[in-house]
Formats: C-alpha cells, sequence, structure tokens
C-alpha cells in the first residue's frame, strides 16, 4: 500500500502520541504539542522521520547538508548543478579592415583597446547579473 506508515509498537512512542493536544490560539493557529509536565520527543522522531521520507530525496540532502551543498546522483552527475554560463561571442574586426596593415603604435593601441573592451565589457555583464539588469 503506497502512502501508508506503520507505527512501530513502543510504549512511549505510543503514549505520547495518545496525549498529544491541539490547541487554538484567539488568531485561529492550531498548534499540536505534549501536555502540561508531558514529553513529545519520541511522537517528534516519528513524524520527522514521515516528513523526510516524503520529500524528493535531493531535498533531504539539500536540508541536511545546508545551502550551497551539491548533491550527486548515483551516477556521479551533480542534481543541482548551476546553469551553464553562456560564452559571450568575441567582437570581430569588420571583414573590410580585415586586410588593413597597421603600423607598431596602431597596433599596440588597438590591442589595449581589445583588452580594454572586453575587461569592461565582462564586468557590465558581471554586475548586470548581480543587480539585475538586462543587457540590450
Amino acid at each position: 500500500m503506497r502512502g501508508a506508515v506503520s507505527i512501530p509498537d513502543h510504549a512511549c512512542l505510543l503514549r505520547e502520541l495518545r496525549l498529544l493536544e491541539r490547541r487554538t490560539s484567539p488568531s485561529g493557529k492550531d498548534t499540536i504539542d505534549h501536555g502540561k509536565n508531558g514529553s513529545d520527543d519520541y511522537a517528534n522522531s516519528l513524524c520527522g522521520c514521515i516528513a523526510i521520507t516524503l520529500k524528493e530525496p535531493r531535498e533531504v540532502i539539500g536540508e541536511l547538508m545546508g545551502p550551497g551543498a551539491k548533491i550527486f546522483g548515483a551516477d556521479g552527475q551533480q542534481l543541482n548543478a548551476p546553469p551553464p554560463v553562456p560564452k559571450q561571442p568575441v567582437p570581430v574586426m569588420p571583414a573590410a579592415l580585415a586586410g588593413v596593415q597597421l603600423d607598431e603604435a596602431a597596433q599596440k593601441r588597438l590591442e589595449a583597446f581589445k583588452a580594454n573592451f572586453l575587461r569592461e565589457r565582462g564586468s557590465i555583464a558581471f554586475y548586470g547579473k548581480c543587480f539585475g539588469a538586462h543587457e540590450r
């Protein structure tokens, strides 16, 4: 039978489950807790186990290991891998300028411009992703 739970025949557990009390606060919120001078450790353990078994395995592992945990499946693939970062195309020289020969000084300026352009473009894309700006 799917979705059924078999409760162990444990005297303390069964007693705690029978003695749980439901209380409704003035705001209408229900709470279930043990009575005065009572205990609910076994009942909480059982209900926690049931809650964990109803979740997807990757959710349970993530909760147990904390945020940022890398979770791997049986095949060794990471289940919660971050999405791949798309590669931005490298700017290309227009075809009309492809055969142009530059002198040494102009070539140095062009290389400096390219390096600066790529560095700034990368930081603009980074800040855009961090602060929610959309690329045009």
